[in-house]
């Protein structure tokens, strides 16, 4: 099911939403708290929205429309929790990565229409290779960790081997700019290879159990 033509945007500093993996986010601004409500009243296969990463100097403008990142993930809400002193929890999932093209909203949150960024890299076998590089590092990774690596190898796990990689993307890229590189890397060979870099800085001497990936 593809998101509406139109998504609702809760921007955020210093965070980039990969596709493939669930994140959860405290929502206690009146606005997204619109926002979330909005979404709760319709059917759970309408609840979408983009969680962009807002552009660095943000704060001169955060109660307005400070700039955003073009290119972000289009999430599902998956979950929304009541907390206390009515804020929420709310868990969203990234599903496709998107290009943004913001449009005038009369709701108190602001909206854009999407449009898709599929790779543009064939599912030949340069991009098999690649994956298989990152899947065979998560291996070592695993092996390293013992008793803490189920989700690891349950993420490496299916046919599918370039979603496992995103997937696990999703999970070990820390460093936000490098996380941002990578949503809008539409060659899917060049993002495998430069992700399995990344892990092979993380295996060499000194990594220990600390998998740090925002190291370049």
């Amino acid at each position: 099911m593809l998101p509406p033509d139109i998504l609702p945007l809760f921007p955020l500093p210093e965070q980039v939403l990969l596709p493939g993996i669930p994140l959860s986010f405290r929502v206690f601004e009146p606005r997204y708290l619109a926002l979330v409500a909005d979404l709760a009243a319709l059917p759970e296969g309408g609840r979408w929205l983009v969680v962009p990463r807002l552009v660095d100097g943000w704060k001169t403008d955060y109660e307005g429309r400070p700039a955003i990142m073009p290119v972000a993930a289009a999430a599902r809400l998956v979950r929304i929790e009541r907390l206390e002193n009515n804020e929420s929890l709310i868990v969203v999932e990234g599903a496709l990565r998107i290009r943004l093209e913001e449009i005038p909203s009369e709701k108190p949150y602001r909206l854009a229409r999407w449009s898709a960024m599929p790779d543009d890299t064939p599912p030949g076998d340069l991009v098999m290779a690649a994956a298989q590089q990152v899947l065979s590092k998560i291996r070592i990774i695993a092996r390293r960790l013992g008793d803490g690596a189920e989700q690891l190898l349950e993420l490496a796990a299916g046919d599918d081997r370039v979603l496992a990689a995103d997937r696990l993307a999703a999970l070990l890229i820390g460093d936000v700019d490098v996380r941002q590189k990578y949503l809008e890397t539409c060659d899917a060979t060049r993002r495998l290879n430069e992700f399995a870099h990344h892990l092979t800085i993380q295996l060499g001497p000194g990594a220990g159990g600390a998998w740090d990936f925002s190291r370049n």
